[in-house]
C-alpha cells in the first residue's frame, strides 16, 4: 500500500480504488492534504488486470450456451468482478507521485 511521502499515512485502499477506476483521478492524503497522481506505470498494471477479465468474458460469450442478451450480461458481470479483484490484488503495486503546484 502507497504512504504519503510528507507524513508517511497510508493512503487508504477505497480511494486509490476510487481514483483508479474513476479515471486516474488524484489521491489526497487524508492527513496533510497533498495531492498524489497516478505513475504511468499504474496504466500499465490497471490494463494487465483488466486483459484476463476480457478474455475469460470472451470465452463466456463463445462457449456459454444462452441467448445473446443472458450471455453479455453474465459475460460483462464476470468480467468486471474479475477486473476488479485483480485490481485490488495489484494496489500495492501502484506507485504515486506528489502534485507539482
Amino acid at each position: 500500500m502507497a504512504d504519503c511521502l510528507k507524513c508517511q499515512t497510508a493512503l487508504s485502499l477505497k480511494k486509490i480504488l476510487k481514483s483508479l477506476w474513476l479515471g486516474y483521478q488524484d489521491i489526497e492524503c487524508s492527513q496533510c492534504k497533498t495531492m498524489y497522481e497516478h505513475k504511468f506505470k499504474n496504466r500499465i498494471i490497471t490494463s494487465i488486470c483488466i486483459v484476463p477479465g476480457l478474455f475469460i468474458a470472451n470465452l463466456v460469450m463463445n462457449y456459454f450456451p444462452g441467448e445473446l442478451l443472458f450471455k453479455s450480461l453474465v459475460a460483462l458481470i464476470i468480467a468486471f468482478i474479475f477486473s476488479f479483484f485483480l485490481s485490488v490484488l495489484s494496489s500495492r503495486f501502484l506507485t504515486f507521485k506528489e502534485v507539482e503546484k
